[in-house]
C-alpha cells in the first residue's frame, strides 16, 4: 500500500481515481474531473490516492484555505470492492497528519451530507449518520452551525450539510467570531462564491451577537 500524488500517477492510476470519484458522488456534489484535478496546479490543492499494487484502491482531495487557517477536505472515498477494510480511515490519517505538519493550520474542516434532510430515504438517513459516526470516532466533531449550505454543483439550488472540525495538535474548535471567518473561507475559496453571497448569511451560529 502506497500513497501517491496526482501528478504521479500513470495514466491507468488517473482512470481508477476517476471512476473512484464519479462513483462515490451525486453529480450534485462533484465538481467536474478537469476542474479537480486542474485544481492541482495551485499549491493550495491537493489530491492524494492510495494504491494497492497498481490499483488507486481511495483518494483523498483537500483544499489549504487562506480566509482562515484550516485545510478543507473536499473528497475522500474508497473504491466500492473495498469499502470496510480501514481503507477510508488510513487516508483521514493521512490527511490529519498532513495538516498538522503545515504551520499555522489549525485543523481540518469537512462537510458531511446532513442526516436530517427533510425527504429523503431511510437507508440514506442511516448512511449518512454512519459517515458522521467515522469521522466522529477519529477525532472530529460537529461544529456549532445551523442552516449550512453549499451550492449544488449541477443546478440552481443548495444542499445541506453538517459541518465538522478536527483539530490540529495546537489548534482548538473556532471561536463564534472564527467560526464566521470559516463560514466565508468555505463558500469563497470551496465554492467561488462573491463575498456577499446569501448562503454565508443564511448559516446560523448560536450566541452569535449581529451587528
Amino acid at each position: 500500500m502506497r500513497l501517491l500524488q496526482f501528478c504521479e500517477l500513470s495514466p491507468q492510476g488517473i482512470t481508477g481515481l476517476r471512476e473512484i470519484y464519479e462513483e462515490a458522488f451525486p453529480t450534485s456534489e462533484r465538481l467536474s474531473f478537469d476542474s479537480l484535478v486542474g485544481g492541482t496546479k495551485d499549491a493550495s490543492r491537493s489530491l492524494t490516492a492510495l494504491l494497492q499494487g497498481d490499483e488507486v484502491s481511495a483518494f483523498a482531495s483537500t483544499l489549504r484555505l487562506h480566509g482562515y487557517p484550516a485545510v478543507l477536505l473536499e473528497y475522500l472515498a474508497v473504491h466500492r470492492r473495498r469499502r470496510g477494510t480501514s481503507l477510508g480511515g488510513t487516508l483521514w490519517s493521512h490527511v490529519r497528519r498532513t495538516a498538522e505538519s503545515t504551520p499555522t493550520v489549525r485543523g481540518v474542516v469537512l462537510e458531511v451530507e446532513d442526516p436530517d434532510e427533510p425527504g429523503i430515504a431511510v437507508d440514506t438517513v442511516a448512511l449518512r449518520r454512519r459517515r458522521l459516526v467515522f469521522y466522529r470516532r477519529r477525532g472530529a466533531r460537529v461544529l456549532p452551525v445551523l442552516d449550512y449550505l453549499i451550492p449544488d454543483q449541477q443546478c440552481a439550488g443548495e444542499l445541506p450539510m453538517v459541518l465538522m472540525w478536527a483539530p490540529t495538535g495546537s489548534g482548538g474548535s473556532p471561536d463564534r467570531t472564527e467560526l464566521r471567518l470559516l463560514l466565508r473561507a468555505l463558500h469563497q475559496e470551496g465554492y467561488g462564491l462573491p463575498e456577499d453571497n446569501p448562503l454565508t448569511c443564511i448559516a446560523r451560529i448560536p450566541g452569535e451577537t449581529l451587528e
